[in-house]
């Protein structure tokens, strides 16, 4: 027999593989993880965190989702497993786990969704605090001590973080999630920031169960997407949330593409999308200001209903009829938010409201050949795009439509290392360009402006202009050429407390980014003046200083 003094001997052996340590690791991960919390033991008075977990016909992935929670660093958990009618081995996987591991409890149910099945654990959740899991995902080691303890401190009622992406073995960052969590707001609203309403997703979130029960209360059932209504009760009935910046979750994209999420050509997917949208819109329209109403709206039509559109070429009748309907009843309710959405995007949503199913069909194959970026020009004062879809369809398309607000211009700045030119200068090349205006065809002038501290005024400094082909290489951008951004300025010694200033200006229009320059070497120029070669810069591995970060998918207005 092991006893918890022995086994705590055994794990911390005099040889790198002697004592129990081999046979710890052939236990069952459950036993075997349940033997290093008795070795080590954490608070007793910790609140009861419930971690929900409905399952159906996951078992390639529910051992790693299964580890991931019962290896959390937050030990006092309730963890709740409803088989929803599985056909394959994962109530069999589960089994093992509840077998040694007393914080897990499994529950059954014939298979009748996800909806159904977490509200079936919720009604037997003990716990002070909740929390919701897929059995498909990962959750990082500290996630739920990071977010109790958050709770604990603030007084929330509940919080979100951040998350990223698992496709097969690779693991990458979502870009909508790192704008969205791109620093930290304790004790927020919803009014105070309304684009935490495009985090959409139960996993990622800690709730307190008053709270839930109170304001939250049952998940849609019998309808995919259930997550969206439960969470705009939440964002918009909590007296405070926190957003933290701490990656807590990783979402799996089943490379079979078999998860629930990846069925956008589906005509059962797209039902039940205009359902859950119809009841999020009913919601926000009773409960939001204005400000939250704009940015769903903004979101809706440019961002969420377009991928369904993307699918017309292949589409069904019924699929095609149902997109139409629904597009067409979005964009009556939503035509007033339309300004901030990309002009493709508009384009595509008025021909579907129109019924034009062919033109559509056009549209969206010259999308997927020519790309989603649409070239601006000036014209009078005014800015409007002009997408190479265009000349794909038919039916009319209405000037209005094209137009863009001038706040919508982005601004793509990059400074590359400074280099000494002189004993009391620094040379700085870099580029500057504004996204979908090609320089080939809309020639912009180009100010920099260097700021210093202690309240002297900017002063402009003079720019040397010339055209650098690697640029277009970098951007990505099939239709438009940024080859002739490329620029360099020479520097004043020292630099640390200097801003440069870079704006364009176009037909009273102004766009400007700061930036500010890094040396690759020393400060101190009388112990060496001589620069770091290309592998000793800090930028090395890097083609210069990013100083405008790129927008998250939701936000950009277009490309």
């Amino acid at each position: 027999m092991i006893t918890l003094q022995g086994f705590r001997t055994a794990l911390r052996p005099p040889g790198p593989d002697g004592g129990l340590r081999a046979l710890a690791r052939s236990l069952h991960p459950a036993l075997n993880a349940t033997l290093r919390r008795m070795a080590t033991p954490g608070p007793r008075d910790a609140d009861l965190l419930s971690v929900i977990i409905p399952m159906h016909n996951v078992a390639p992935y529910l051992d790693r989702c299964l580890r991931s929670i019962i290896s959390q660093t937050y030990r006092r958990l309730e963890i709740i497993l409803v088989d929803d009618g599985s056909t394959d081995a994962t109530a069999a996987i589960a089994a093992g786990y509840a077998r040694y591991d007393r914080r897990i409890r499994m529950l059954r149910q014939p298979h009748r969704g996800n909806g159904q099945a977490r509200n079936t654990a919720i009604a037997a959740a003990r716990g002070r605090f909740l929390t919701f899991a897929d059995a498909d995902d990962v959750v990082p080691s500290g996630a739920y001590a990071a977010m109790v303890q958050n709770l604990l401190r603030t007084g929330s009622d509940f919080c979100v973080g951040s998350y990223g992406r698992i496709r097969g073995s690779k693991r990458s960052p979502v870009r909508l999630a790192d704008g969205l969590h791109a620093r930290p707001r304790l004790g927020t609203t919803l009014a105070e920031c309304p684009r935490i309403l495009d985090d959409v997703f139960l996993w990622n979130k800690v709730f307190v169960r008053d709270f839930w029960d109170r304001e939250v209360g049952r998940i849609p059932e019998g309808v995919r997407y259930e997550d969206q209504e439960t969470t705009a009760r939440a964002y918009l009935r909590a007296a405070s949330f926190d957003v933290l910046t701490e990656g807590v979750y990783w979402w799996r994209i089943r490379e079979d593409g078999s998860s629930l999420t990846q069925g956008k050509h589906r005509t059962e997917d797209l039902r039940d999308r205009l359902a859950v949208t119809r009841s999020v819109a009913a919601l926000l329209h009773t409960e939001a200001p204005s400000s939250v109403l704009a940015h769903w709206y903004g979101r809706l039509l440019g961002v969420d209903l377009i991928p369904y559109i993307e699918q017309i070429p292949d589409a069904p009748d019924e699929y095609w009829q149902m997109l139409s309907s629904g597009v067409r009843e979005y964009l009556a309710a939503g035509e007033e938010y339309l300004s901030g959405t990309d002009p493709q995007s508009r384009v595509l949503l008025h021909l579907t409201a129109g019924g034009h199913r062919d033109d559509v069909r056009r549209a969206v194959i010259d999308r997927i050949n020519n790309g989603t970026a649409s070239p601006l020009r000036f014209d009078a004062g005014r800015i409007f795009a002009q997408p190479l879809l265009l000349d794909a369809v038919n039916a009319p398309i209405g000037r209005e439509l094209l137009e863009v607000m001038p706040e919508q211009l982005e601004m793509v700045a990059v400074l590359d290392a400074p280099l000494p030119a002189t004993r009391e200068t620094a040379t700085v090349h870099g580029f500057a360009y504004l996204r979908n205006v090609d320089l080939r065809t809309t020639p912009l002038g180009l100010t920099i402006e260097v700021a210093v501290s202690g309240g002297v005024p900017r002063q402009e400094v003079p720019v040397r202009r010339f055209s650098n082909p690697q640029i277009d290489l970098l951007s990505g951008d099939r239709n438009c050429s940024y080859a002739a951004s490329a620029f360099s300025v020479e520097l004043g010694l020292p630099l640390p407390q200097e801003l440069l200033l870079l704006q364009y200006r176009q037909q009273g229009h102004r766009a400007h980014q700061m930036c500010l320059p890094r040396f690759p070497w020393p400060q101190d120029r009388s112990r060496s003046r001589r620069p770091a070669s290309k592998s000793q810069s800090p930028e090395a591995g890097r083609w210069g200083q990013r100083c405008c970060p790129p927008w998250p998918a939701a936000s950009r207005p277009w490309g």
